[in-house]
């Protein structure tokens, strides 16, 4: 700090001269610096020896040189010539390797003399490579003719020689537009085809002998000629899996083929025991038919269990087979159970309430004793048994509805078929017979509304099991048939509108009766019909008009199209019964 205050104190006289001083010091440094480079990096004292071997380098180079000049005109004067052949490239290996050689005695100082010899190396692969794929290609012609004329074993000799040549190309000569590493794939899987191609052609003259056999039947002949197609094609698939013959498909195809053919004699004799079980069954020998199906049952069963993957096995084939069995078995109450049945509906068309629940008992016990005994049996009838357990569960009411029904069921005009129910169905009516009301208005004597179309056809169904008879909605046929006349003051006083209705529904039958009979076909509820010849299924008619209609639109009978699972406080429905 003292030395910096001196050089560059305040006085003026003393500044001056320190710089002086620090300018002398540097420039003598700088001169010492100089010095020792000079002497470090300078030229250096040769001694003899060394000027020798500078002088023997020099003539070897010279000599490298000339050597490689003469031999690349031997080249170039052969390539002038004539075309260049295998022994020829001798020459193309020598200049080579004098060019390496000169290469190192320059210490690889030239960038030029390294890009020759690359260029040389690329020249003898390319030449190299020509002569290989020529030999290669002239192999592989004559091992694919080979193949063609079926001469497999030589074909498969010239073509794995192609494939050797191939593979040294991509492996040795780098630099040849011949290296093509996909046509060494392809030769490989030529030789791959060749090798497997016969056995895989004895496979197939197998598989056909085997279909012959099939056709006439021969099944044990057929078994055989199948078992040699799947070994010889299993041989190709586990030893030569880059073949094109190793289709794995074909062997599972041809395995499923061998179950089919192991399970074929069973199922055909599955087969000839229905038949004649059906023969037994037509003539009445039930128990004899029951027997066959027996047999016929335990085979299927066999087919299941050993060779489940068969297209002949089937557990609904067993199921089938012991409803049949069972059903031939319970003949006897099917006989009965019909018999019962008939005269059951009989009783209730003619009113005899108590013979009629006097069969139904006895009815409901076969049924029950047939399905204690044969639960299989198609004569189990889960309908009947349903219509049977309603019956008895509202036996004491079958008397009441049937007085309701039959008291107010008359003639349609033009109809002999059926009789239509004078009043839109009740809502106590309903309930008697569905259990339950889904009315919006409810009362028990207003017409039912909101009831869907297949709640409807329920309590259709439900009330022909009470009447013995077929009970349906009405068509729109029969409802124009019912119609009489439709005018304006007909229809004023004979129907409930939104004149007189307060917007809603009123009792069944209040207003006047028409000319044929009947109660409200116009107005207080529009009614389901049984429609047919419409577009779309899920949908049906209703007509007839409701109690927030105009009277001008009830005088035009109002009818439309609605989804059979809509409900409307204005849709209700009546009934028709068959004669």
């Amino acid at each position: 700090m003292r030395l910096i205050r001196l050089l560059f104190g305040s006085k003026s006289r003393y500044r001056n001269k320190s710089i002086k001083t620090l300018g002398s010091l540097i420039f003598a440094l700088s001169i010492l610096f100089v010095i020792y480079l000079m002497i470090i990096f300078g030229p250096k004292k040769v001694s003899e020896d060394d000027i020798k071997n500078l002088k023997i380098e020099t003539q070897g180079i010279i000599q490298l040189r000339n050597r490689i000049e003469e031999a690349e005109k031997k080249f170039n004067d052969i390539k002038k010539t004539r075309t260049i052949e295998p022994n020829d490239l001798w020459i193309l290996e020598q200049i080579i390797i004098l060019q390496s050689k000169l290469y190192e005695i320059a210490r690889g100082t030239q960038h030029s003399e390294q890009k020759k010899i690359d260029q040389l190396k690329k020249q003898y692969d390319q030449y190299q490579g020509k002569f290989y794929y020529d030999k290669s290609k002239e192999l592989e012609d004559i091992g694919r003719e080979l193949f063609n004329d079926k001469i497999f074993d030589n074909a498969n000799l010239h073509l794995v020689e192609a494939l050797k040549l191939q593979s040294e190309i991509n492996e040795k000569f780098k630099g040849s537009e011949y290296r093509n590493l996909p046509r060494e794939e392809e030769l490989r899987k030529m030789t791959m085809i060749i090798k497997t191609r016969p056995a895989y052609e004895k496979s197939i003259e197998e598989e056909l002998e085997y279909n012959k056999a099939v056709i006439v039947g021969e099944f044990q002949k057929a078994k055989h000629h199948l078992r040699e197609a799947i070994n010889l094609q299993n041989s190709i698939v586990t030893n030569f899996r880059d073949s094109e013959h190793a289709d794995q498909s074909r062997l599972e195809r041809l395995g499923d083929e061998m179950t089919l053919i192991l399970t074929a004699p069973d199922f055909i004799k599955i087969e000839e025991l229905l038949d004649q079980a059906l023969h037994d069954d037509n003539n009445g020998n039930y128990n004899s038919a029951a027997k066959l199906i027996k047999k016929a049952r335990l085979l299927q069963q066999k087919i299941n269990e050993e060779y489940p993957d068969s297209k002949f096995a089937s557990l609904e084939r067993i199921a089938e087979l012991e409803t049949l069995r069972q059903s031939n078995l319970s003949h006897g109450y099917e006989k009965k159970i019909t018999e019962q049945k008939a005269l059951l509906n009989d009783y209730l068309a003619n009113r005899k309430i108590n013979m009629a629940i006097q069969v139904m008992a006895d009815l409901f016990n076969n049924i029950k004793r047939l399905n204690k005994s044969y639960p299989h049996s198609k004569y189990y009838d889960k309908k009947l048994v349903k219509k049977l357990r309603y019956l008895r569960e509202n036996q004491d009411e079958i008397s009441y509805i049937q007085n309701n029904i039959y008291d107010n069921i008359i003639n349609i005009p033009n109809d002999s078929n059926w009789k239509m129910y004078r009043y839109e169905t009740s809502q106590v009516l309903y309930t008697k017979i569905m259990g339950t009301n889904p009315s919006r208005n409810s009362d028990d004597h207003y017409p039912v509304d909101s009831v869907k179309w297949d709640d409807a056809m329920e309590f259709c169904k439900r009330l022909g099991w009470m009447l013995g008879k077929t009970v349906s909605l009405p068509t729109k046929s029969n409802y124009y048939n019912a119609l009489s006349n439709t005018n304006y003051s007909n229809t004023f006083n004979s129907s409930w509108h939104s004149q007189n209705s307060g917007n809603t529904t009123h009792p069944v039958g209040e207003k006047l009766i028409s000319t044929y009979g009947y109660y409200d076909l116009l107005g207080n509820v529009a009614e389901w019909t049984l429609s047919t010849n419409i577009p779309n299924e899920d949908n049906a008619w209703v007509i007839g008009g409701s109690a927030g209609d105009s009277v001008e639109k009830l005088v035009e009978i109002p009818l439309i199209n609605k989804p059979k699972i809509h409900r409307n406080r204005f849709i209700g429905f009546r009934i028709v019964v068959s004669n």
